[in-house]
């Protein structure tokens, strides 16, 4: 029975991988964040829902696409790498199980052999219990906890029906609803990642998009859910160093791999480039509506402010200190009437948002300034915080 399970999980993850080869799935777009799933430094614990409201069929493709996700996402685990995975298994009814912690799965084969372990057959009169699932999977976690740049990731799969969770403090008492949402929350605040798969989709309603989840990280076992689940792992694993602010639109669910910093001790432009490059970044570009916006949440109170475009090194051609060109006539543009007509100039964002031709070498004039690097993501790979 072991071989013929293996060899189920093995031939699942091949048969999906060769009709949805993951690679020219995503997109290589540099605005986004690395899509290079062998590149993820993630702690992952998926829990695995064996609950009565869990199909045996729903059992094993669980655990199926478990592995195809580790598998498919080619995942390091092996430990002697800084730059590598770790894979925790529990499962969960009205109880939970841990299969395997952090150090039981080193390679496919072992995990392999974790969900082998896993008994298909349903807990019959058993719920789910989701506020013990996350008290194991955060016990789980701080037992063995990494550093905090390896970001944890709970997977979640669930045939509890979909909760709501109030965006206000209005929380009744005794609500077993509202006590998930509680403990969800407080989950989330002690910074770990919360994806949710519901198996029980088909002819559902559209999922909440206020539940439990982490915004954006709820989704519904369907056919792309593997593409799915890995593409919110690398968002997962991609995020910004202290002191610094993600570019991101959670409403709209984007992400960038765009870090920036408001310096509010005004200093000359010149001065300005050098403190970005000694951080190994550069002066912000804003090559966007939303990333103006982004800015001006960020440093409205400090306006103006010295941004990234200049003609320092081509007189007369405005480019950006990030490498990017800039056409006034086809990029994102705000440069206040007559300004971008001026020669040797660099850039200023004003107090009405709109953008103005300063002199670069004006010792005298001093503003504030941004600056941005990139986010640490499976390529940009981060020891510290």
């Amino acid at each position: 029975m072991n071989k013929i399970l293996y060899h189920f999980i093995y031939f699942f993850y091949l048969s999906i991988n060769l009709i949805y080869p993951f690679e020219n799935i995503l997109s290589t777009d540099e605005e986004k964040c690395s899509t290079d799933t062998s590149g993820l430094y993630l702690d992952i614990v998926f829990v695995i829902d064996i609950s009565e409201d869990a199909a045996v069929y729903d059992i094993e493709r669980q655990k199926g696409i478990t592995f195809q996700f580790v598998a498919t996402g080619d995942l390091s685990m092996n430990y002697k790498k800084i730059q590598s995975s770790r894979i925790a298994l529990i499962t969960a009814s009205d109880e939970t199980n841990v299969i395997g912690n952090f150090s039981a799965f080193n390679s496919l084969s072992d995990l392999a052999n974790g969900l082998r372990y896993i008994n298909s057959t349903v807990s019959n009169g058993k719920k789910l219990d989701i506020i013990k699932a996350l008290n194991t999977a955060e016990e789980v976690i701080k037992e063995s906890s990494r550093q905090e740049h390896y970001k944890k990731l709970v997977i979640l799969f669930s045939s509890h029906e979909d909760i709501y969770c109030e965006l206000n403090n209005n929380i009744k008492l005794n609500d077993i609803g509202n006590d998930i949402c509680r403990r969800a929350a407080e989950f989330k605040n002690n910074g770990y990642n919360l994806m949710t798969i519901r198996l029980d989709y088909e002819g559902k309603d559209p999922l909440n998009k206020h539940g439990i989840a982490s915004p954006c990280f709820s989704l519904d076992f369907d056919d792309s859910i593997t593409r799915n689940m890995l593409n919110l792992a690398l968002k997962a694993n991609c995020f910004c160093q202290k002191r610094f602010y993600q570019v991101e639109d959670t409403a709209n669910c984007i992400k960038t791999p765009e870090c920036l910093y408001l310096e509010d001790l005004p200093a000359s432009y010149v001065i300005a480039e050098e403190m970005a490059k000694d951080e190994n970044a550069s002066l912000v570009d804003i090559r966007s509506e939303s990333k103006q916006n982004f800015l001006l949440q960020l440093a409205n109170n400090t306006l103006p402010i010295f941004i990234g475009l200049n003609q320092i090194s081509s007189n007369g051609t405005w480019k950006w200190d990030t490498g990017f060109t800039f056409n006034q006539y086809n990029d994102y543009n705000q440069f206040a009437v007559g300004e971008v007509e001026k020669e040797g100039m660099c850039a200023s964002l004003g107090k009405d948002y709109k953008w103005y031709a300063v002199d670069c070498n004006n010792s005298t004039l001093s503003e504030a300034y941004v600056y941005q690097k990139r986010a640490c993501d499976a390529t940009n790979f981060c020891l510290v915080l």
